[in-house]
């Protein structure tokens, strides 16, 4: 795994680190649900994965954290083959995964769910002290059981639990979905301060406005299939074509 670590934490500023390269996948031998999907993942930058429900946002996630073998094609992190890696072996090469519907572990406290998935492979920027750091809110709640958590203290808590990997690409697949406006700011404002400190992330969302200004590059999917791609300036020109894929 140093080999990977070594390529992610030397890329420079828009370098490609994890590429798919025409994917295709699905969940029995009668349906396909993507189709020869290619795009680059580029370090300390955030890129977005929109498309209307069902069109193959959260299958693309499975297939990238291996809990989805893909029928064809390539996923590579630092020149290694991921794509028939199992779930354990890419956690371990620095990918983090905030799942929808955030998935704590209900039966655990706070901090037993943060402790559950600490790991010091890539360094160990991030422990229990730099995650309550960054959501205060844990720290209150820290002995508290997760399954009294509010909704928007457990996505804080699942994405506390995916830093505390310490990934060198962050996954959020429906970061703010469900959560209360003031929640959703919270939440913006820490994957804002994350982006500073220069963490990759690729990020589900339907909030385009807050994507807009947030995002660097931008992939949209339609039936399986990539139908757009741009930068946060594409984006902003284009936002009328984009929308008519996404349908908000």
């Amino acid at each position: 795994m140093s080999q990977i670590t070594s390529a992610v934490q030397a890329a420079g500023e828009g370098s490609a680190f994890l590429e798919v390269r025409h994917l295709s996948a699905g969940y029995d031998s009668a349906s396909q649900v993507l189709f020869d999907l290619s795009f680059t993942i580029r370090a300390h930058q955030v890129t977005t994965l929109l498309g209307r429900n069902g069109m193959g946002k959260t299958t693309t996630i499975r297939c990238l954290m291996g809990l989805l073998r893909a029928r064809e094609g390539e996923i590579l992190l630092g020149g290694r083959h991921l794509e028939h890696a199992p779930a354990y072996v890419v956690a371990r090469c620095g990918l983090g995964l905030v799942p929808e519907g955030r998935q704590v572990f209900p039966r655990l406290s706070v901090e037993e769910n943060l402790l559950v998935a600490s790991r010091s492979d890539f360094g160990s920027h991030w422990t229990l002290e730099t995650v309550y750091a960054l959501f205060p809110r844990l720290l209150e709640r820290r002995l508290q059981g997760s399954a009294t958590l509010s909704g928007g203290e457990q996505q804080m808590l699942a994405i506390g639990r995916a830093l505390m990997t310490n990934p060198q690409l962050l996954i959020l697949d429906e970061a703010t979905e469900g959560l209360a406006p003031l929640i959703r700011q919270q939440i913006w404002k820490a994957l804002s301060a994350l982006k500073q400190q220069g963490l990759s992330i690729l990020i589900v969302d339907k909030n385009l406005d807050a994507l807009q200004t947030f995002a660097d590059q931008h992939l949209v999917l339609e039936k399986g299939r990539l139908v757009w791609s741009g930068d946060a300036q594409a984006f902003m020109q284009q936002r009328q074509e984009v929308q008519r894929y996404i349908g908000l």
